[in-house]
């Protein structure tokens, strides 16, 4: 549900590139336990106060059968690529599915699991992506609680800083 109320609002932002290129559909429900809950409880102590594994329905787009007849070689290059924390990376959230539904295009989606939203955007920079084939738009998923870490703001050592 959040994902796809925050991919149709990067979708009205943007506009779609065709509309109904994507049908989205749900999968069969994951049970899934938050990460958030270990920085809260830890142990046995998580089900005594109500916090436990949690249905999570996934969903994945298709190319709808409008989208089908166009150029048979389709787009030259992916218009959006996708980067961000495990929110973007995980199938189980569906963020690049929905965004692909929402935006009516596919989505390169470069989000890394485990990594935060810096170093997957880090590599991003770094890839040949954007220098062989660039992108439109880049989405930069960003959870705000990452905004207080210092430590995220870091430059590694031996990294070229454009001043």
């Amino acid at each position: 549900l959040g994902a796809g109320v925050a991919a149709a609002a990067v979708g009205d932002a943007l506009g779609q590139t065709t509309p109904n290129a994507y049908a989205i559909s749900a999968r069969a429900p994951a049970e899934r336990e938050g990460d958030l809950s270990k920085f809260i409880v830890t142990g046995g102590l998580a089900p005594l106060v109500g916090l436990g594994p949690e249905s999570v329905t996934p969903y994945q787009t298709t190319t709808s059968a409008d989208a089908s007849s166009g150029d048979i070689f389709g787009p030259s290059s992916i218009p959006y690529v996708l980067t961000g924390t495990s929110y973007s990376a995980n199938e189980l959230w569906s963020f690049a599915d929905s965004l692909k539904a929402a935006l009516g295009a596919d989505v390169l989606n470069m989000a890394e699991e485990g990594k935060g939203p810096i170093a997957p955007m880090r590599a991003l920079l770094a890839s040949d992506t954007l220098k062989d084939s660039p992108p439109e738009t880049v989405i930069w998923e960003f959870p705000v609680r990452y905004l207080g870490q210092p430590e995220l703001w870091n430059v590694p050592e031996g990294t070229e800083v454009a001043k």
